[in-house]
């Protein structure tokens, strides 16, 4: 419960660095299941979907608010990062269905750039229950 002192209510603050490691997480996540239907070749020739790069960068970002600001907030941030991808997807899956302006000529490849954005969102689910948000 906050406590009121003077008229103001004192409620929970972070510190600036909580914020700005929480921000990068959600950035990471968003973006790498957006850039998931981007496939690019390595040094070695190997090919890759673009988000294997910035995906572990968000886990690694999960780990440092799960050790510096415990597991309370970390399983905060990681839900925020999940409701912030719902909020995305379907954003993406309703505005891909409505018919175009009629000087927009780019809708198909609007589609196929972010068409696969839900599917690899879907895969979001399991990774994340196994990453500890529960």
């Amino acid at each position: 419960m906050a406590k009121e002192q003077d008229g103001v209510v004192e409620g929970r603050r972070y510190s600036a660095l909580f914020v700005l490691v929480a921000l990068f997480f959600v950035t990471c996540l968003i973006t790498a299941n957006i850039t998931a239907g981007k496939n690019w070749s390595t040094i070695f020739g190997f090919v890759l979907p673009a988000g294997t790069v910035i995906f572990p960068i968000s886990y690694i970002f999960g780990d440092v608010l799960t050790e510096v600001y415990g597991y309370r907030q970390a399983r905060l941030v990681i839900w925020l990062g999940f409701l912030c991808n719902l909020i995305t997807v379907n954003h993406h899956c309703h505005w891909t269905d409505p018919a175009p302006a009629p000087f927009g000529m780019a809708r198909q490849l609007y589609n196929r750039i972010l068409g696969l954005y839900s599917s690899a969102a879907d895969c979001l689910v399991p990774c994340l229950s196994r990453g500890g948000i529960r």
